[in-house]
């Protein structure tokens, strides 16, 4: 989404700070996203997001929910 000029602000909302640091600073994966998490348009938030949703109040033109594989869960 980082690539569209008209998009603002985007919130990275994960419960995971692994899984966000490892994106920020893995190099292949640094390459691979662009540097997109070191971009100031970006706000990371490590929290559960249905959690988040419920609390924040903000508005939001677009939310784009990347659930895990029902599935696969043990």
């Amino acid at each position: 989404m980082l690539k569209y000029p008209l998009v603002q602000r985007i919130t990275l909302v994960d419960m995971d700070p692994a899984m966000t640091t490892l994106a920020s600073s893995y190099p292949a994966i640094v390459r691979l996203n662009e540097h997109s998490l070191s971009n100031p348009r970006l706000r990371v938030l490590h929290q559960d997001a249905f959690s988040f949703l419920r609390q924040d109040g903000g508005r939001y033109d677009v939310i784009i929910a990347d659930l895990p594989d029902p599935d696969k869960c043990y």
